[in-house]
């Protein structure tokens, strides 16, 4: 909830007639594995893990997202910043 303030302090005082200050703010969503079913059994069986990485910008007010499995790559900080 913290961070959720502070983007939201960020944003009113850096308003977007400004132009002087860009506020971006990140967010990795939880790991969505592939394929998905309702069945027991099958939620044993290996799956495939995906990732989505969503950007906001303040100063043009557009989201901007990036998805990926992880057999191109993982979670780790240096793969989330390739993913940007």
């Amino acid at each position: 909830m913290e961070s959720r303030n502070e983007i939201e302090h960020d944003r009113k005082n850096h308003s977007l007639n400004s132009g002087s200050k860009t506020v971006v703010s990140f967010d990795l969503e939880n790991v969505f594995s592939l394929p998905r079913a309702n069945v027991s059994n099958f939620f044993y069986k290996h799956k495939i893990n995906a990732y989505n990485l969503t950007a906001h910008c303040s100063s043009n007010g557009k989201a901007y997202c990036a998805l990926w499995h992880e057999l191109l790559s993982g979670r780790a900080a240096n793969q989330i910043a390739s993913a940007m």
